[in-house]
């Protein structure tokens, strides 16, 4: 567990979540774009084409069985990304649990990729069908950043969303240390992929696209099995 975590000079610029008038314009901006963002270290890929997204995810999968780490999803604005890829995955400070980093065990395909849906999905397990009108239509969600994550270091968030996982504010507060902002991270090494959605835009998909979402969706629930078998081990050890 100890591994997990890191500080960064760059806590104090950095937020969680997007709240003000002039963050969702920026969003709004950011979700016109054709292009994916860069950063110095990993690219964020427009999530615009199925299949290419497939081969991306199967070649991450791999990754971490690997390593031996779960992938998990976090979901995220354009605006706040860059500077997760940057510095890693923050602690809020409140929020479910009392605060922490929340992770999804679902990614896109298990949210219904390319359905008009789709973003509401993910806010009803996330957060809850209460925040749909707080969250729907502001980008907040439009990137996905997947974590490798060690199976032991995350908790069920509380609220009763099965898929909702977390590190939470006490695990970081046992097991790291914080800067003088106290401001937490996760490592950014253990991203290993992000992608940005266009909402407005389905992404191109072919025949065997439909199958292969599938197969991903298979992928997810095996993996929320994994961390049930292993959260079993760990009641018993």
């Amino acid at each position: 567990i100890f591994s997990l975590f890191t500080h960064s000079p760059r806590a104090s610029s950095l937020s969680s979540s997007l709240r003000t008038s002039e963050d969702t314009k920026n969003v709004k901006e950011w979700r016109k774009l054709d292009l994916p963002i860069n950063t110095d270290s990993l690219s964020i890929k427009p999530l615009d084409d199925v299949d290419v997204y497939i081969k991306a995810i199967t070649q991450i999968r791999a990754q971490a069985k690997q390593l031996n780490l779960v992938p998990l999803y976090h979901y995220t604005s354009p605006v706040v990304a860059p500077l997760i890829l940057q510095s890693g995955l923050r602690m809020s400070t409140q929020g479910q649990g009392d605060g922490g980093v929340y992770v999804s065990t679902q990614g896109p395909a298990s949210y219904d990729l390319g359905d008009d849906e789709y973003e509401v999905n993910i806010i009803k397990d996330c957060f809850g069908v209460e925040r749909i009108e707080e969250y729907k239509g502001k980008g907040w969600l439009d990137v996905i950043i997947i974590y490798g994550c060690s199976p032991s270091a995350f908790d069920q968030t509380p609220g009763g969303r099965d898929n909702a996982k977390m590190v939470s504010k006490t695990t970081f507060e046992t097991f790291s240390l914080s800067g003088s902002d106290d401001n937490y991270f996760l490592r950014p090494d253990r991203i290993l992929g992000a992608f940005q959605v266009f909402p407005a835009q389905s992404p191109r998909m072919t025949k065997a696209s439909f199958k292969a979402l599938k197969v991903e969706i298979e992928a997810d629930r095996q993996s929320v099995e994994d961390l049930k078998e292993n959260e079993l081990q760990l009641q018993f050890n």
